[in-house]
């Protein structure tokens, strides 16, 4: 421990201490971790081959992945100890720069998740998956491609997310995704919705435009896709009113209410983007009932979530350390007992365009 207060040398001394280990150590001796409460020009040693990582605290799911990192190779290295023909371990040095805001907070080189992550430049998944499985982004204590099977796994997606999350340009990430995994697509959106312009070309996605749309509409365009498997994206669902067709003096299920049921699971699929926070804390919506349905029985994408109440709506939980606002296409992956940190794809720039097959 090194201590003294503001201007009495302690950043100057992580200098000398970083220069002399590097000068001291190759770079297969001794791995550097440092952590910088307020920038001081540390961040400069970030490009040492000897340092893993320089981290702020403006970067908590770094920090987070590092702690679980650390924790995981000390008792690594603990049962290896005594293995006496093992080759000698580089010594691991992590420099805390301000501790005393960091104690109240709660290949590994730890580099920042990307702020963009283009469709085409993600990496293939680790292990083999099935042929409906699709790429969602980057993300995962690895920081590797992350991605969900809609068709053979958990059929239902809700992308939630404020305005000027991303939602729309991930939902045309989607249908790129299920289209080269041979899935049909049926894309929905009102006329407000820049989706059917970023839809690939020539990819056979069928779009419906509208604010108030006849269940007879949608299943017609399903149609199309005979017995194949296809997924139906409705984009900002919240603006949308689903017209049932009238049976004697009830309301018929619409294809929507057939799709959510787990009998369709394996052959089709449905993907909802809204900010869906008012809808689950209560505000009446035209399609409440199949968010809420969604919430408790599918997948969950949450972007940007900028606080508790949020989080809680979307039955996902998470610590004070990991509500962020920014970058756009950001969030939380629900699909197990976990939340799962993805920079979202995007489609890579000049493989989307304007959709002719709109209406």
């Amino acid at each position: 421990m090194v201590a003294g207060g503001p201007q009495s040398g302690r950043t100057t001394f992580a200098r000398t201490l970083i220069t002399s280990l590097a000068t001291r150590f190759r770079p297969d001796q001794a791995h550097l971790y440092v952590f910088e409460r307020h920038p001081a020009g540390l961040s400069d040693y970030s490009r040492l081959p000897h340092c893993g990582g320089v981290f702020s605290p403006a970067e908590p799911d770094r920090i987070r992945r590092l702690v679980t990192w650390l924790d995981q190779e000390v008792h690594r290295r603990a049962t290896t100890r005594s293995m006496s023909k093992a080759a000698p371990l580089p010594r691991i040095v992590v420099i805390i720069e301000g501790w005393e805001h960091f104690e109240d907070h709660s290949d590994p080189a730890f580099p920042a998740l990307p702020t963009h992550a283009p469709l085409d430049e993600l990496p293939g998944p680790e292990t083999p998956q099935s042929p409906t499985w699709i790429p969602l982004g980057v993300g995962g204590p690895e920081h590797t491609t992350v991605g969900v099977d809609l068709i053979q796994g958990p059929h239902l997606l809700l992308l939630s997310g404020p305005h000027g999350s991303g939602r729309t340009t991930i939902a045309a990430e989607l249908a790129h995704s299920l289209r080269r995994a041979g899935i049909g697509v049926l894309a929905i959106a009102p006329p407000r919705s820049p989706l059917p312009h970023l839809l690939p070309e020539d990819s056979g996605v069928r779009v419906l435009t509208g604010i108030s749309l006849k269940d007879s509409e949608l299943r017609d365009a399903a149609a199309a896709f005979g017995d194949g498997p296809y997924a139906v994206i409705l984009d900002d669902a919240d603006h949308i009113t689903l017209l049932p067709t009238q049976q004697g003096f009830t309301d018929a299920p619409t294809l929507l209410d057939d799709i959510a049921r787990l009998s369709a699971r394996g052959h089709q699929a449905l993907v909802l983007t809204a900010d869906a926070t008012p809808v689950l804390t209560g505000f009446p919506g035209p399609l409440a009932r199949l968010i809420n349905t969604i919430v408790a029985t599918g997948n969950r994408i949450l972007l940007t979530p900028a606080g508790r109440p949020t989080a809680v709506a979307h039955n996902i939980t998470l610590e004070p350390d990991q509500y962020f606002t920014a970058p756009p296409g950001r969030g939380y992956l629900a699909a197990g007992r976990s939340p799962v940190l993805v920079q979202l794809a995007t489609p890579q720039p000049g493989s989307v365009g304007r959709q002719g097959d709109t209406r």
